[in-house]
């Protein structure tokens, strides 16, 4: 597929899909990152709108939140996270998960981790 013939929406979509793939499979926060950015600034371009969760579920693990957005992406991300089955709330609660653990918060890391098994029971996260 000729990815540069869509509409920016969808190449945004695709930038995000990659973020998350060089996240979970390569550690590669910084590539993670700058994908994330590249998919959010195409995605702006569209009135269509984009991927907020899976942006911001991203940022969170790979450590792109700034300080002053942190409260309302943490609460974006929750309220996802909270909601039934699916892949995006399911990703939401794996980057809380990781937060929470971060932060030295294990009850709260466990919240979510069982959110996680909840949203998407056969998650390879789980298993570690």
């Amino acid at each position: 597929m000729n990815w540069d013939t869509t509409r920016p929406m969808y190449r945004g979509h695709r930038l995000y899909v990659l973020a998350l793939l060089a996240v979970l499979e390569e550690n590669d926060y910084q590539k993670a990152l700058r994908l994330t950015a590249q998919a959010k600034e195409l995605e702006e371009r569209d009135a269509a709108g984009g991927f907020e969760l899976l942006d911001a579920a991203i940022r969170l693990v790979a450590g792109g939140v700034a300080p002053d957005e942190m409260d309302l992406v943490v609460e974006r991300l929750q309220k996802s996270a909270k909601k039934a089955a699916g892949l995006i709330p399911g990703i939401s609660a794996w980057a809380l998960a990781l937060h929470y653990n971060r932060l030295n918060q294990p009850d709260l890391a466990t919240e979510f981790k069982e959110n996680l098994r909840s949203a998407v029971p056969h998650s390879i996260p789980l298993k570690a």
